[in-house]
């Protein structure tokens, strides 16, 4: 069986953050620096992953800092469900809710959320 993809037409023109070769980087040593990922072959699928690419393609218009914030978060997310489904670590619920609260105490909440700001708009929207 042969799997065939429609071709999509964009009629609009892609936009991708200037800071995506930075955060590339970045995100690869946070993963290295945290020890996320367990092995060699981990490490390789992560950095194939390109999400640096994918982030700066999502919020193109993010600043650096922020850009390199996400990234750094989806990273630690994929790399765990990586690690969820491919070891035996999910197959074992209270190693799982274990690895799950040593997570969430690793980002403490100080104060408030920030109210979020409203997303940039390059063109009205159209009302209906």
């Amino acid at each position: 069986m042969t799997l065939r993809m429609p071709q999509i037409r964009v009629d609009f023109a892609t936009e991708i953050s200037p800071f995506r070769d930075q955060v590339e980087v970045s995100t690869r040593a946070f993963v290295r620096r945290f020890g996320l990922v367990p092995d060699e072959v981990a490490r390789r699928h992560h950095e194939r992953s390109l999400l640096g690419t994918l982030m700066a393609r999502a919020y193109p218009h993010a600043g650096h800092t922020e850009l390199a914030l996400v990234t750094d978060w989806i990273s630690c997310m994929l790399v765990l469900d990586d690690q969820f489904d491919e070891t035996d670590l999910g197959k074992d619920p209270e190693r799982l809710r274990a690895v799950c609260r040593e997570c969430s105490a690793g980002s403490p909440r100080t104060g408030p959320s920030p109210t979020p700001r409203p997303a940039r708009q390059d063109t009205p929207r159209s009302t209906r």
